[in-house]
């Protein structure tokens, strides 16, 4: 336990130094007021954001949510076991370095199981990867609301909320086992 506790504290603190450093600035809302008004994001931008982009649901998303529902209900013994499934495919693209993908199938385990808190944790992973700091965080304090004893969830939470030193790199290598 202490052993894979280090090497994923290892993994995820190289880059928070520099997050630390950027923090305050990329997590301000843009300030520009010359940008002409926002078009409403079409379903294929709304997958790739952390729980679709938190937008009010179209038809066609509800339709899509529903055949997509549907079709689990088929395939699996539960809505559970799903969202379980499709968050193990998520760690597997998310290694692989496919953030939609993973973010994309995060999304999806959080539709079929809300309280499934690996899906907020990985949906944090994917936007601290990303740089979106305030995503990232947002996602982990969902997750950690849902289940205060996941460690992982809880200390990456921290991580980014208090500024640390970097450690040097591990291996890209390790798999998702060996960090919880």
């Amino acid at each position: 336990m202490k052993d894979s506790f280090v090497i994923w504290l290892a993994l995820l603190l190289p880059g928070l130094g520099f997050a630390q450093e950027n923090h305050l600035a990329s997590a301000l809302p843009s300030s520009d007021t010359n940008v002409a008004s926002k078009r409403p994001l079409e379903l294929k931008e709304r997958r790739v954001l952390p729980l679709f982009g938190e937008l009010s649901k179209t038809s066609v998303q509800i339709d899509e949510e529903i055949r997509f529902l549907s079709e689990c209900d088929k395939s699996f013994s539960s809505r559970t076991e799903a969202s379980s499934f499709f968050t193990a495919r998520a760690w597997e693209y998310l290694q692989e370095g496919a953030l939609d993908t993973a973010c994309y199938r995060f999304n999806l385990a959080n539709l079929l199981n809300d309280k499934n808190v690996e899906a907020y944790w990985g949906l944090g992973v994917v936007s601290y990867q990303r740089e979106n700091w305030t995503d990232a965080k947002r996602m982990l304090s969902k997750g950690v609301n849902l289940q205060e004893t996941m460690l992982h969830c809880w200390l990456t939470f921290l991580l980014l909320t208090l500024n640390y030193t970097p450690l040097p790199t591990v291996s890209k290598n390790l798999t998702r086992q060996q960090i919880c």
